[in-house]
């Protein structure tokens, strides 16, 4: 058996996530522990077409060699909970939060 290509991890990834909103209840301040909160550039975080999000899910995953956001999955759970329509939130952008949604109602 081979491991899964970049592609097929990222296509498993949206049904592997659980997000237990009581998490988003026990720690109101999560947002003061994300990683987000020292790029003040909001063209980063709010990308006008889907190509534009590398780098902002590059900080949330850990993918510039440091660590992921601590708090990613809190981000991602609160702006699904809201129905987010703008911008990166837990490593994801608008459209993935979209068809995620879209595939966990449809």
């Amino acid at each position: 058996m081979t491991a899964p290509t970049i592609a097929q991890r990222r296509q498993q990834r949206p049904a592997q996530i659980n997000f237990p909103e009581s998490n988003i209840e026990h720690d109101p301040n999560w947002r003061t522990r994300a990683l987000c909160r020292d790029f003040v550039d909001d063209s980063v975080w709010c990308p006008e077409e889907p190509g534009q999000s590398r780098f902002a899910k590059a900080i949330c995953n850990g993918n510039l060699g440091g660590p992921a956001c601590p708090v990613r999955d809190q981000c991602l759970a609160s702006a699904l909970s809201r129905k987010e329509k703008f911008g990166v939130w837990g490593g994801m952008d608008q459209w993935e939060r979209a068809r995620l949604l879209a595939s966990r109602t449809g």
